[in-house]
């Protein structure tokens, strides 16, 4: 699993050949932005996010690695019988909202 989205393009853009300066101009943002986003040092906003995904026709859930993390967490750990870490309410809430986000990135990526 990557860390951020920024290893994601990073490898994205390696893996068919662009310069950083090439995929900056293409996504119509500076080189040293799509750098920032590469080191993690500037967060990706999600409108970028589905432009690269989109560029290199990949499935926009893999440069979410971020929610896709929490939501396999949170599966994980809600998922557990016996889980008394968690207040009944609290549990419900986030698995209630780890599905909605799960389907909202399901319908983006058939969207685009």
């Amino acid at each position: 699993m990557y860390k951020n989205s920024g290893d994601i393009i990073r490898i994205w853009r390696a893996e068919f050949g662009f310069s950083q300066k090439e995929l900056a101009e293409k996504m119509f943002i500076e080189q040293p932005t799509l750098s920032n986003y590469e080191n993690g040092k500037t967060q990706v906003p999600i409108d970028v996010r589905i432009k690269i995904a989109q560029h290199f026709n990949k499935d926009i859930r893999e440069i979410f690695p971020e929610i896709l993390s929490s939501i396999n967490f949170a599966e994980t750990t809600l998922g557990s019988s016996g889980n008394t870490n968690f207040d009944t309410t609290i549990f419900n809430a986030v698995k209630e909202l780890t599905t909605e986000v799960k389907a909202l990135l399901e319908r983006i990526n058939t969207s685009i």
